[in-house]
């Protein structure tokens, strides 16, 4: 079969009914629209309605269903749902993660660590490098838990830059 071939469903059967109806499911994305559309509707319909549950220690609980289309409660989602989720994700290290990632991206972007690896690896001694790197991964990982995450590929870049 040459590059320009594509392998054709058979007419019948599972696959090709799989691959049928996986062709009609739109991207995760569109879903998810759909979904927020979906809940921001059934809240403006519902919106306001109290309803009670059981707590652990039988205490009634009453809870307001929040109407989401009002100014008030999309400003609270943007403040408490979006930001606390994301950045309290897994003890606060996503924060750190997208943080450092976006200002990774940035000085790559720039040429600052084109230009620092050039000026390290011209001045620091091949066989130093590797004890660097050492010393570099524990200070990352008591700095933080996302040292790893920029250690590897910055050691990556190291070799690269030095042509091993």
């Amino acid at each position: 079969m040459s590059t320009s071939e594509v392998a054709q469903p058979s007419s019948g059967g599972v696959i090709a009914f799989i691959e049928k109806a996986g062709k009609k499911i739109p991207d995760p994305i569109i879903i998810f629209m759909w979904f927020l559309v979906f809940v921001f509707a059934l809240t403006a319909l519902i919106g306001g309605l109290t309803f009670e549950t059981q707590s652990a220690d039988g205490s009634a609980i009453s809870h307001t269903i929040k109407n989401m289309t009002e100014a008030e409660h999309v400003r609270w989602v943007f403040d408490n749902a979006l930001l606390n989720n994301w950045l309290g994700f897994g003890g606060g290290v996503l924060g750190v993660i997208l943080i450092v990632m976006l200002g990774v991206g940035v000085a790559e972007s720039s040429g600052l660590f084109n230009a620092l690896i050039k000026k390290i690896g011209t001045r620091l001694n091949e066989k130093f490098l590797a004890p660097a790197l050492i010393f570099l991964g524990i200070m990352s990982s008591i700095a933080t838990d996302a040292g790893y995450l920029i250690l590897i590929p910055l050691a990556g870049l190291l070799y690269a830059g030095l042509g091993k």
